[in-house]
């Protein structure tokens, strides 16, 4: 036990905020009754129970001398000191005087902040008797701390047992399996009868009246191994869409988002080693800037989102001059509930799948809150609480993006009656977001945006109040909404080389601004009035210069540019972008939940993590669309086929999926389709 408890590591000084000490060897430590057997318990054993069964007339074993004394129990211990870091960071004086001893003085105001103890408690991992309870150790540590300037307590006690299994983990996995037997089936029927088969008989079925029979065929084909891989790698369409272009966008967007949250996604430093070295890592390089300003990539997808909804509603505009909204909003929630409820079951899976020194303060701590929560994610309003209080984070896109759904008619609607009307509607929604912005973060003297600002409390704070709120990204969904128009109407319009150049560079100019300008504001955060700005229109700037990219590549005028974001590779990726986006959360919180030593914290450990987040992200997502986003996707097509008001008429370009633009894939059509929230094929989430 003494060997398996947590002891001070090389680097405390750097950063190591966490004396784990060995979690298994202190889980799998026996102490039998008899000391004679330590070494021997399982021949002791093996010798009890040739005995019982070597004679009829001898007593059984008793319990007494089958079970341990006691085993190990794990027990965290979290410190920290007295004394107020913040206050000494915004006292250089007295901070200079106390931290002198380790740090230059032009080091200090930088560093002090960045201590990891001025936000979270050191923590040692303690191994003792079962017999003692977790009060007992409290009481213990209190009179060790009680003469030092520390204060500290021990959070929970745990040995080993085997987790039960809840009702809720069996009604999960018998969902699964019922998914899996029903793509048995689908797959069956496809590969015995063929498709054209299953599809004659199904309609002839459909004539002689046993529209039952025909129903369950057609569902049972929803299933289909073959025919939801095809749709995943493109093959039932042989056509290139001429806004392809936004698969390339779409799935750059997505590595950027894993590339960030592999940075940045867990909170908790204690995992990690030598944690001070983050400040470098994060501000010795430039480069670092568009990895620190990660969260522009939801924005692009925003963009995307406003774009399709109104690029695709367009056509029914022209044959009916408004739009189902009812359908039209019960059709995307439709596409966007099953992956996330995929996504839920996983997680309340994982605890048979998992455990380790940190567990309970990842993973835990995020099923505890689904457990509350989870009826905020299927109504799609967790956005609505407190980043801390909120069931799986990240899904706070998914929120934001099912409001703007909500939103878009009031959006789309007008512009299509008069560009004029339309215009100022949207404008009016830009500036509302901006002022917003504006407001709550002068009036809570936030920084300027979601930049390496290691006080956790303010990080908290303003992804509370200012990231996760839907009028912060407003602005980017009303100019993909305009951008959609502009398409539609003026995507032949002539433009003159010298107008592309100027419109090319202005546009590169203001993205990599929006990226170096907060690069400083790492080291030290801007004026107020500064910061306020910067909040308020970064997002609607970034937008614009990627506003400019799309309509150029999709007019004709991209060059290489529109070449290379329209490889073939990218629509794949860009339909498993939905669920990435949804799974790789989770992988990252396994990983470091199921951490047994401390993670060094360098570029080269995070590249090679996000590789492997990036794989498996895929391979779950894959997994996840054929057993159940594209059986679901297909059956919505079935049951809503039918209710198509809009005539097929010819057209000269092909289609995107639009449910949820910024996150799901770009379908391809055949030429004469028209698009229509009805049709599955012309859907795409986030």
């Amino acid at each position: 036990m003494a060997d398996a408890s947590g002891k001070p590591p090389a680097g405390l000084l750097e950063g190591t905020l966490a004396l784990i000490g060995s979690y298994d060897e202190c889980l799998s430590t026996v102490a039998w009754k008899h000391s004679d057997d330590v070494h021997s318990s399982r021949g002791r054993r093996d010798t009890n129970a040739q005995s019982k069964n070597s004679s009829a007339s001898s007593e059984p074993a008793t319990n007494d001398d089958s079970d341990p004394a006691f085993v190990g129990s794990y027990c965290t211990l979290q410190m920290a000191p007295n004394f107020d870091f913040i206050e000494l960071f915004h006292n250089h004086t007295h901070a200079i005087d106390l931290l002198g001893s380790y740090l230059s003085s032009d080091q200090v105001a930088e560093k002090t902040l960045r201590i990891p103890g001025s936000h979270v408690s050191y923590r040692v991992g303690l191994c003792v008797p079962s017999a003692c309870t977790k009060d007992d150790i409290d009481r213990v540590v209190q009179h060790l701390l009680k003469d030092v300037d520390f204060q500290g307590s021990v959070t929970r006690c745990e040995i080993r047992e085997e987790v039960p299994v809840s009702n809720l983990q069996m009604a999960i996995m018998a969902t699964a399996a019922i998914c899996l037997i029903l793509v048995t089936l689908g797959t069956l029927l496809e590969t015995c009868c063929g498709i054209e088969d299953v599809a004659r008989n199904a309609k002839e079925a459909a004539l002689n009246g046993t529209e039952l029979d025909s129903l369950l065929v057609r569902l049972v084909r929803c299933f289909s191994l073959q025919g939801n891989l095809s749709e995943l790698l493109g093959l039932s369409s042989s056509r290139i869409s001429n806004l392809a272009v936004l698969d390339g966008i779409r799935s750059l967007s997505m590595l950027w988002v894993i590339f960030g949250h592999t940075y940045f996604f867990v909170e908790n430093v204690q995992p990690f080693r030598s944690i001070l070295n983050g400040h470098q890592v994060h501000t010795g390089n430039i480069i670092m800037a568009s990895i620190l300003n990660f969260t522009l990539s939801v924005d692009s997808f925003f963009l995307l989102s406003g774009l399709l909804i109104m690029y695709s509603n367009w056509r029914e505009f022209e044959f009916t001059g408004t739009m189902k909204i009812l359908p039209f909003i019960c059709n995307k929630y439709w596409r966007m509930l099953p992956g996330l409820m995929a996504t839920m079951g996983i997680l309340f899976l994982l605890p048979l799948f998992g455990d380790g020194p940190f567990w309970k303060d990842v993973l835990d701590n995020e099923i505890t809150l689904c457990e509350s929560k989870w009826w905020t994610n299927l109504i799609f309003m967790n956005n609505v609480f407190n980043n801390q209080e909120m069931c799986l984070v990240a899904t706070w896109y998914l929120a934001c993006a099912f409001q703007f759904v909500l939103l878009a008619p009031l959006l789309v609607i007008p512009l299509y009656r008069s560009f004029l009307r339309g215009f100022i509607v949207n404008f009016l929604f830009i500036l509302g977001g901006s002022v917003l912005t504006a407001g709550v973060t002068f009036l809570y003297n936030l920084p300027p945006g979601m930049i390496f600002f290691p006080d956790l409390n303010m990080l908290v704070e303003i992804c509370s109040k200012v990231y996760q709120k839907p009028y912060n990204h407003v602005g980017p969904f009303c100019v993909g909404i305009l951008l959609g128009y502009a398409i539609r109407k003026h995507r032949n319009m002539y433009i003159s080389k010298w107008t592309q150049f100027v419109l090319w560079t202005t546009s590169a100019i203001s993205c990599t601004a929006i990226l170096v300008v907060a690069y400083p504001w790492n080291q030290r955060l801007p004026p107020q009035p500064v910061a306020t700005v910067y909040a308020a229109t970064h997002r609607v700037i970034w937008s614009l210069g990627i506003s400019w990219l799309i309509f150029a590549c999709i007019s004709g005028k991209g060059g290489p540019v529109a070449a290379v974001l329209s490889w073939g590779g990218f629509g794949v990726l860009g339909r498993l972008a939905y669920l990435g986006y949804l799974i790789h959360p989770l992988l990252i919180l396994y990983q470091v939940a199921t951490t047994r030593s401390l993670i060094y914290y360098s570029h080269y450990d995070k590249l090679y993590s996000f590789c492997g987040h990036l794989v498996v992200t895929l391979a779950l997502s894959t997994c996840l669309y054929v057993f159940v986003e594209g059986p679901c996707l297909r059956i919505a097509n079935e049951f809503l086929k039918q209710q198509r008001t809009i005539p097929n008429v010819s057209m000269t370009e092909t289609h995107h999926r639009h449910d949820m633009g910024g996150i799901n894939n770009v379908t391809r059509l055949t030429k004469d389709c028209v698009p229509n929230h009805y049709t599955t094929r012309n859907s795409c989430k986030l």
